[in-house]
């Protein structure tokens, strides 16, 4: 029934590993569709593609590039060598809406702490996952310890969107909500759009407003995709560098771009907000940066081209001159257009889609 470790009674059943089996039925409800099981051992999940050297030669530090449902791991992360870069291409092969779950052995249990169990290298605690995975940009879920003397973490790799949206325009929000369902986004909200003497500053504090909510993912409510614009948007986001800001789905390229990778250039000298997807180390930097409130004011898109532009030679000629640098990013091909029609923040009819699609013709190869 129990066994005892340096003077603590413990259930027999740890003894006999498949810690899995006791997690198992809260895994089926969250963990569906295609995914891997990290650490297997000979107790794969069930539906799940099993990684593990030691059974099939997988490393869990060389994942396929292809996006999963989910990626599950019981009683695996503490035997890496480096959890910390282990979660973060775990999580980096997760589709957006996808599911992390750990089951990770808690610190109660004194058989598995690295100095009685070498195989053990790490003593985690639900703190500080749950630190790093909201850090990676996670939504996390924490369990308390059960008797198996484990412990749960759950992150779902969600995007906060908003859809800014006059009032006045019940029109373009609907047509906006059938552009979503064609990018497969159900999840988001609509944030009623400041409607101010100056159009372009209500466009500017709605832009502040959606960030300060919290959103990493923002459109405005003349948006249009392209045909297979989820499966770039995915693979672009795959391919972005640790440090990024800012990623345009689209926008007003007037210079030539520098690509970085096969959907990716390198975002300057841009216009337009229509699309935009933040990180949250570049929420924050706007967040800290943009004294639209407290400051002199300036025109939001203004704002970003200055701060996203490094070329200093183009700087000085076109009087651009940024206080902090974004990281920002363009995805080609573009995958988001504004439609042509009556501009409220322009208050007359505009189309700007003719030029901006020469221009990405011309400035991203």
């Amino acid at each position: 029934m129990t066994f005892n470790y340096k003077g603590t009674e413990y259930f027999d059943f740890q003894k006999t590993g498949n810690a899995s089996r006791f997690i198992t039925p809260f895994v089926k409800e969250l963990c569906k569709g295609e995914g891997y099981d990290i650490g297997s051992n000979k107790w794969p999940l069930k539906g799940a593609m099993p990684i593990d050297p030691a059974i099939n030669g997988q490393s869990g530090m060389e994942l396929p590039e292809k996006l999963v449902d989910y990626i599950y791991s019981s009683h695996c992360l503490e035997h890496l060598d480096n959890w910390v870069e282990a979660l973060k291409h775990w999580v980096s092969r997760i589709k957006m809406g996808g599911i992390l779950f750990l089951y990770l052995p808690d610190y109660s249990q004194k058989y598995w702490r690295p100095w009685n169990n070498p195989k053990h290298k790490h003593v985690l605690n639900k703190e500080v996952i749950k630190d790093y995975l909201e850090f990676l940009g996670l939504q996390v879920f924490v369990s308390g310890v059960d008797l198996n003397n484990s412990f749960t973490v759950v992150g779902i790799k969600r995007l906060k969107t908003m859809i800014i949206n006059l009032d006045k325009r019940p029109d373009r929000y609907e047509q906006a909500q059938k552009e979503m369902e064609r990018f497969l986004i159900t999840d988001y909200n609509r944030l009623p759009a400041f409607e101010l003497a100056s159009a372009l500053w209500g466009n500017s504090r709605s832009h502040l407003k959606c960030l300060e909510l919290g959103a990493n993912l923002i459109f405005e409510d003349d948006i249009f995709f392209i045909d297979g614009a989820r499966e770039i948007f995915e693979k672009a986001v795959q391919q972005l560098p640790d440090d990024w800001d800012m990623v345009y789905l689209g926008g007003n390229v007037e210079y030539p771009l520098k690509r970085v990778s096969k959907n990716l250039f390198k975002c300057e000298y841009t216009w337009g907000t229509n699309a935009i997807l933040y990180s949250e180390k570049g929420r924050k930097k706007v967040l800290e940066n943009y004294k639209l409130l407290t400051g002199s004011y300036e025109i939001y898109d203004e704002w970003l081209r200055r701060n996203m532009s490094t070329n200093l030679e183009l700087n000085k000629r076109l009087n651009i001159n940024g206080s902090i640098e974004l990281n920002a990013y363009i995805i080609s091909p573009i995958i988001c257009w504004s439609y042509g029609g009556f501009s409220d923040v322009q208050g007359c009819e505009q189309n700007y889609l003719p030029a901006m699609q020469e221009n990405e013709k011309n400035n991203l190869k």
